[in-house]
C-alpha cells in the first residue's frame, strides 16, 4: 500500500515519548574455556575500538553493558520513535531546506555549521514486540559514505488488532536519510521546527509532521552510499525491522 503523507484526517499524536536518559557505553564479552576444564572461565571485556578514541578498523557491533563514568563527547543526534522527534545539538542546527522536485525525498535539510567527516557510531535502543528492550552500539570506520536510513510506517486504515498496533509494510525507498555531508537530512516532508527541546545536550528539536495516521520507525539501516546494508566481520547486518520501537543516537567523526 502506498504511504499517505497527507495531513488530512490527522489523529492525535502521542504526547509521551520514551527517552533514554543516559547513553551507556558497552563492551562485548568473549568467553574463554580453561584448558583441561569443562567449565567456562570468567568472561573478559574486549572490543576493537573505544568510542571517542581511535576509529574502528572495521564495522563493529558492541552489545552494551554499563560503564561509569561515561566518556565525554559531543552530544549525538537523537531520533526518538513515536511518531518521530529529532533532537539536535547546536552544532547540527538546520539552517536551510531545499526542495528538489521529482526526488523520492525532495526536502534537503542542511546543517548550519558542521564539520562532520563520517558517522562514527549509532547507538540503538530497541523495544521488541515480545521481549525486554536492549541497547547496541554499531561502530563504523571513518568514511564519508555511510548513511543512516529510516523507514516510517503508519497504522493501517483498517485495524485487525485490539491494541491498534497493525502497521503498513515498509516501502522500497526510505522516508529519511541522514548523512555526514550536505544535505545532511533528506526527507519525504519538510521537518517541522519544534523550537527548544528543553535538554541541555540537544537543545534544538525538529519533528516529522503528522501523516494521515499515527506512524513510527518500522525499519532502520546503516548503509553505504548505494544503499547496501553494512555488516560486521561475522556478516551481522547493521539494521533492524519490525520491532515495537527504536531510538537511535548518531555520533560523528570530525577532522
Amino acid at each position: 500500500m502506498k504511504a499517505d503523507y497527507s495531513n488530512n484526517d490527522v489523529t492525535p499524536r502521542r504526547t509521551f515519548f520514551t527517552r533514554l536518559s543516559a547513553a551507556a557505553l558497552g563492551i562485548p564479552l568473549l568467553a574463554s574455556i580453561a584448558s583441561g576444564q569443562r567449565r567456562a572461565a570468567r568472561r573478559q571485556p574486549t572490543r576493537s575500538a573505544s568510542p571517542g578514541s581511535e576509529s574502528a578498523k572495521n564495522p563493529t557491533i558492541i552489545k552494551c553493558e554499563p560503564v561509569v563514568p561515561p566518556v565525554t563527547h559531543e552530544p549525538p543526534i537523537g531520533f526518538n520513535d513515536g511518531s518521530l522527534v529529532i533532537d539536535l545539538p547546536r552544532s547540527a542546527e538546520i539552517s536551510q531546506v531545499n526542495n528538489v522536485s521529482g526526488d523520492p525525498r525532495p526536502f534537503k535539510h542542511i546543517f548550519r555549521a558542521t564539520n562532520f567527516t563520517g558517522i562514527e557510531e549509532v547507538r540503538v535502543l530497541t523495544r521488541p514486540r515480545a521481549a525486554r528492550p536492549f541497547f547496541v552500539i554499531y561502530q563504523l570506520p571513518q568514511a564519508s559514505t555511510f548513511q543512516l536510513r529510516l523507514w516510517l510506517v503508519q497504522l493501517k486504515q483498517q485495524q485487525a488488532t485490539q491494541d491498534e498496533d497493525d502497521y503498513e509494510a515498509t516501502t522500497m525507498e526510505p522516508q529519511l536519510i541522514l548523512r555526514p555531508t550536505s544535505p545532511q537530512i533528506e526527507a519525504v516532508v519538510k521537518l517541522h521546527d519544534g523550537g527548544l527541546s528543553h535538554k541541555h545536550s540537544v537543545p534544538r528539536r525538529f519533528d516529522v509532521p503528522p501523516f494521515a495516521r499515527h506512524f513510527h520507525i518500522g525499519k532502520w539501516a546503516i548503509t553505504d552510499a548505494a544503499g547496501n546494508v553494512v555488516t560486521d566481520a561475522g556478516g551481522h547486518p547493521f539494521s533492524g525491522n519490525g520491532d515495537d520501537s527504536y531510538e537511535l543516537f548518531v555520533s560523528f567523526y570530525h577532522p
